[in-house]
């Protein structure tokens, strides 16, 4: 956790004070909208009757489920800071 802590420190320390530009917000928008979609689309594959019994066989859930809630982890936090860290 603390190393967590000590890279967001570090991103935001190189991320300045200038405000973002439209551009940047556009890529942040998407980014935000396509994580949450990611992260909504992981759920109803978790949540789905294959994933269930895989889940009762193995004690896991399955293998893309992780992925589209890590991807879209990554893409919704990359949304945030595209939208509201500024730049140097």
């Amino acid at each position: 956790m603390n190393r967590l802590l000590a890279l967001f420190e570090i991103l935001a320390e190189d991320c300045g004070r200038q405000k973002p530009t439209a551009m940047q917000k556009i890529i942040g928008i998407l980014c935000l909208v396509v994580g949450i979609i990611f992260l909504v689309w992981g759920r109803k594959i978790a949540d789905s009757f294959g994933s269930n019994v895989q889940s009762v066989l193995t004690g896991a859930p399955t293998d893309r489920a992780i992925y589209l809630y890590i991807g879209g982890l990554v893409l919704a936090l990359l949304g945030v800071a595209q939208l509201f860290w500024k730049r140097k």
